[in-house]
């Protein structure tokens, strides 16, 4: 079956995974087609890039740039941040912010919260101290 009917009766109470489990088929799809749409893409750069170092004695690499596709699926937050704290003694903070979809760099997401809550623990010292 390669194919999704969305004509199918679902429960309005269906949990994102069993959402994702009725549109696997598709989602292969849509993987198979971003791999050809990221091969295109990097050989059109390629060409571009050719292109301006002849045209302006400017060199780019092409494998510098990075392309990134976002699908738009219903994500169970609730369900990730349950994982995550359940886990929060058994993983690092990095690591379970990776399995956080809005969260692109992980080392910088670490860095900001400790930078904040120093800045928390300094104004709570100055108010105590």
């Amino acid at each position: 079956m390669d194919e999704v009917n969305f004509n199918e009766n679902w429960a309005s109470n269906t949990s994102s995974l069993a959402i994702r489990n009725k549109l696997l088929n598709l989602e292969n799809r849509v993987a198979m087609r971003e791999a050809f749409m990221e091969k295109v893409i990097r050989h059109r750069l390629k060409n571009l890039f050719i292109f301006l170092s002849k045209k302006e004695g400017k060199y780019y690499d092409y494998k510098d740039v990075a392309i990134k596709f976002t699908r738009n699926l219903p994500t169970d937050l609730v369900g990730l941040a349950d994982v995550i704290t359940k886990l929060q003694n058994v993983c690092s903070q990095e690591t379970l912010l990776t399995l956080l979809p809005f969260v692109e760099n992980p080392k910088v997401e670490v860095s900001k919260f400790k930078t904040e809550q120093n800045k928390i623990n300094e104004r709570n010292e100055n108010l105590n101290g």
